[in-house]
């Protein structure tokens, strides 16, 4: 057992006792070393985490409990100051205020885009289960359709990244006018849209049959591909034109706003299966031999081959039935540079409408004086 494990299993031991003493910045601070950091700020969190319990350690737990029967969610902790002081101290604020009743602002919000509720249904309930368990608890959302797997993943590969990571990880954005911490009310928002669109392609990537074929470490690099673009979905839902996506998440952007979570899904399984494809009929083969409908690989495979591509053009000009076609005749030989006669001859074979060949042949040989086909 690793350090990192062994602090996993303690965070997860003996919460009844912890949350109502006052070691319960001790555990926040062991949740916080669970959590990891990619900001590089992993230590100066654990003392700010130890902090700001100290300085709410004076309101007897009773009260608290009470206090937070009157809420059905859990409100949130984090702090949009920059110093790490000034942090310390708000967070410190933060929490001895947020049980108070009726003055929650900004909520929890957990890795799947949800807000944390206090469990018990209604006042009478909450404040039985506050009075009566000697724990702190927060409903999270059933994900056990998708949760088997990713732990299933993480035992396989060993890397945390096969979750999403909460919105409150990752507080600093970089602007086109430079970076920025966010505000509350933008972590709020930002939490949620992240959340709930990871949950989203997660869902879908997870019971394509496609993705039951990978490799771990593919299935993981897949899976951080989606998460990145949720990232980036949810900054640019926030920040607007103040914020700009990569140009790998600006083309699932594209295809998530045409085609929804199946887009993204089906052009990452491509994506992954073209990875040693030299060639546009190599490429077209691999993207054949996927469980998707004909359209489905006609839109992939014109994303793949790029703006300038003929089947980027047949799905631009006439749609996705026709840039499956391109890639049919991609396949079998067929491109650009191909001699009118054979671009001819393999329409001839095909069982294409005799209007659909016009089409298709104006694509393949738009210098054409002639059209045997009009």
């Amino acid at each position: 057992m690793t350090v990192t494990e062994f602090i996993s299993a303690l965070n997860g031991i003996a919460n009844p006792i912890i949350d109502t003493s006052m070691l319960s910045g001790v555990k926040n601070a062991l949740q916080t070393v669970a959590n990891g950091s990619k900001n590089g700020n992993m230590l100066s969190s654990v003392f700010s985490d130890l902090a700001s319990s100290a300085m709410t350690s004076m309101v007897p737990t009773v009260a608290k409990q009470i206090g937070r029967s009157f809420e059905p969610n859990v409100s949130s902790n984090y702090s949009s100051q920059d110093s790490y002081g000034a942090r310390v101290i708000d967070k410190g604020v933060n929490k001895s205020t947020n049980w108070l009743p009726f003055l929650q602002d900004e909520l929890s919000v957990d890795q799947w885009g949800d807000v944390n509720q206090n469990v018990g249904g209604n006042v009478a309930g909450r404040l039985a289960y506050n009075l009566l368990s000697p724990g702190y608890y927060a409903k999270a959302k059933d994900t056990s359709d998708i949760s088997g797997v990713l732990d299933e993943l993480y035992g396989a590969t060993g890397s945390s990244t096969v979750y999403p990571e909460s919105g409150i990880a990752d507080p600093n954005v970089q602007l086109d006018d430079g970076s920025h911490r966010m505000t509350e009310s933008e972590m709020q928002s930002y939490s949620e849209t992240r959340g709930k669109t990871s949950y989203e392609l997660a869902e879908e990537l997870l019971k394509n049959a496609d993705f039951s074929d990978l490799s771990a470490a593919d299935k993981k690099e897949t899976l951080g591909n989606i998460y990145s673009y949720a990232n980036a979905a949810a900054k640019s839902d926030v920040f607007g034109d103040r914020y700009s996506m990569s140009s790998a998440n600006q083309k699932l952007d594209e295809l998530y706003k045409e085609y929804g979570a199946m887009g993204v899904v089906n052009y990452e399984l491509a994506k992954n299966a073209t990875a040693g494809d030299k060639s546009a009929g190599d490429k077209a083969q691999s993207v054949d031999a996927l469980d998707m409908q004909n359209e489905e690989r006609g839109y992939v495979y014109a994303n793949l081959q790029g703006n300038d591509s003929t089947a980027m053009k047949a799905l631009n000009q006439y749609g996705d039935v026709y840039a499956y076609y391109v890639m049919q005749m991609n396949a079998d030989g067929i491109t650009g540079s191909s001699k009118q006669a054979d671009v001819a001859a393999w329409l001839n074979k095909s069982s294409l409408s005799n209007s659909d060949r016009e089409k298709m042949y104006r694509l393949f040989c738009k210098d054409a004086k002639t059209d045997p086909f009009a």
